[in-house]
């Protein structure tokens, strides 16, 4: 992985997520032209040399970051819009700094939900909700539930583009940080 941050790839890495999460946070979806076409971009620089990975790592990245997020989506608590970003990440970062964007993300993501929770006043229940649910769990129950928004509506749900930003701009700079 070239360490620059003045990497064309990483530059374009950046505009990829700045979109993804603009669109993600306005529509609540991630569209394929963008995710499916940042991988094909992230590839396509991998082969040329003038990507910061070899397409080899590019291929590897983007199996490494579907495959992490893919088990959240056949939960249904992520996305597929979610995992065909995180695979076209992998493209342009290679599977070691993916694995550190997997890791960072997943940071990120649950510091935004502590913050999404305490803004949407549900921290409190959901706390309760949990340890309720595990004692229930340990005496041999089973799981209760989902949250729901107060209006009933589904589950409490935000925008994960952001998330992904923020732990993919941390794995490459840790990444430059650390020389690889």
């Amino acid at each position: 992985m070239d360490a620059s941050l003045n990497s064309p790839s990483h530059w374009i890495l950046l505009a990829v997520l700045i979109a993804a999460t603009i669109i993600d946070s306005r529509t609540r979806r991630i569209p394929n032209l963008l995710s499916l076409g940042g991988a094909a971009v992230g590839i396509s620089l991998a082969v040329i040399g003038s990507g910061s990975v070899t397409p080899g790592a590019a291929l590897g990245g983007l199996a490494l970051g579907l495959m992490a997020l893919l088990p959240l989506h056949l939960l249904k608590a992520m996305g597929a819009g979610d995992v065909k970003l995180m695979a076209a990440v992998g493209t342009f970062l290679g599977p070691s700094i993916t694995l550190a964007a997997v890791l960072c993300t997943f940071i990120a993501g649950a510091v935004i939900a502590i913050i999404v929770l305490i803004v949407r006043d549900g921290l409190r229940e959901t706390v309760q909700r949990y340890g309720f649910g595990i004692k229930h769990l340990i005496l041999g129950g089973t799981w209760l539930g989902k949250r729901v928004d107060k209006d009933g509506t589904g589950p409490l749900r935000f925008p994960y583009a952001g998330a992904i930003l923020c732990g993919s701009v941390a794995a490459v700079l840790w990444a430059a940080a650390a020389g690889h």
